[in-house]
């Protein structure tokens, strides 16, 4: 059996009915990336809002397998990573309350 591990700091984009997609890219022939979306999943009860960064420390691909919509008899798969150890970028949020805040220089003249 064919073991795949996946690890590293991903974008995950959750879509209006609950389920998440991340990006994943290589180099085509000419040498130029390509970005491409793939479903990711995680243990249930796990709600992580949509654009969050996560840091992957456990996870690997897997499929979930179904019948076709449109052929009942055709059974399709779909590529997915599950993600069973992950940290939430803890900057995302810090940076965003940084930006809110406005920076003060030593040159400012302060009223106190």
């Amino acid at each position: 059996m064919l073991l795949s591990k996946f690890t590293g700091k991903t974008m995950v984009f959750k879509n209006e009915n609950g389920f998440y997609r991340t990006t994943i890219s290589a180099k085509n022939r000419e040498g130029e990336y390509v970005n491409k979306g793939i479903n990711i999943a995680f243990k249930k009860g796990v709600d992580i809002p949509n654009k969050t960064v996560i840091d992957v420390k456990n996870g690997w691909l897997t499929f979930d397998e179904y019948v076709s919509k449109q052929d009942n008899q055709k059974k399709t798969s779909d590529f997915k990573i599950f993600v069973s150890e992950y940290e939430v970028e803890g900057g995302q949020t810090t940076a965003s309350k940084a930006a809110e805040t406005p920076a003060i220089s030593p040159e400012d003249d302060l009223p106190f």
